[in-house]
């Protein structure tokens, strides 16, 4: 929380590409700190943590850690449909509107990042417990696109769309086994896809149209 919010405050008055262009710098540079802090960090090589999977074993581990996700999302879930929730929901659909009306941004975006960065810090520490270690590699370009890939695929606006995004993340590759060399060509053609026609990511859309459907019964009776 403590590092989301003070990169928040870093790049807070950045707007648009530019918040882009620093997210992406950062994700550059912090492997290689990592790697310059080498007796600290193990450097490339990185270093092994069995905290919990020596602890509570495997399977254990990975019903935390769905308990973790079902929690998170039910958090998520009521935290939108409080006062708070519903200023997150402006600021995000117009900054300049939520300005308008008075409320406060800079506090409420930092709120965002705090919790956040809090989630994210507790599904990065699970996820290292399953994986044993952690190093340089693992924090590179390619993880961020995935991070970055997921939510807007999965939708960001329903606390399921990060578990939607997961799933397509980690089920393609295990179903297209066999032409695994055409996976970034998928996955590119989706990303466009939903970009251009599900603007909402998946969840967003089948959400929606949940919806449409529910509305149609009710006018049919």
């Amino acid at each position: 929380s403590l590092l989301a919010a003070t990169l928040f405050v870093c790049t807070s008055r950045a707007r648009g590409f530019y918040v882009g262009m620093v997210s992406f710098m950062l994700v550059i540079m912090f492997p290689r700190l990592i790697e310059a802090l080498g007796d600290i960090t193990g450097g490339r090589s990185g270093l092994s943590f069995y905290g919990l999977k020596g602890l509570i074993g495997l399977d254990g581990l990975l019903w935390l850690i769905v308990g973790f996700v079902i929690v998170a999302a039910a958090i998520l879930f009521w935290l939108l449909r409080t006062k708070v929730g519903r200023i997150f929901t402006i600021i995000a659909e117009n900054d300049d509107l939520a300005k308008a009306v008075g409320i406060n941004t800079f506090k409420y975006k930092l709120l965002a990042y705090a919790i956040g960065g809090f989630i994210s810090g507790l599904g990065g520490g699970l996820y290292v417990n399953y994986i044993g270690s952690i190093s340089s590699v693992d924090l590179g370009v390619i993880t961020t696109i995935y991070i970055i890939f997921i939510p807007i695929v999965g939708g960001s606006k329903v606390p399921f769309g990060p578990v939607i995004g997961t799933l397509f993340i980690r089920l393609i590759p295990e179903a297209l086994a066999d032409i695994e060399r055409y996976l970034s060509i998928i996955f590119g053609a989706t990303f466009v896809f939903v970009m251009l026609g599900m603007r909402g990511g998946i969840g967003d859309t089948v959400v929606n149209y949940i919806g449409r459907v529910t509305n149609w019964i009710r006018l049919r009776r």
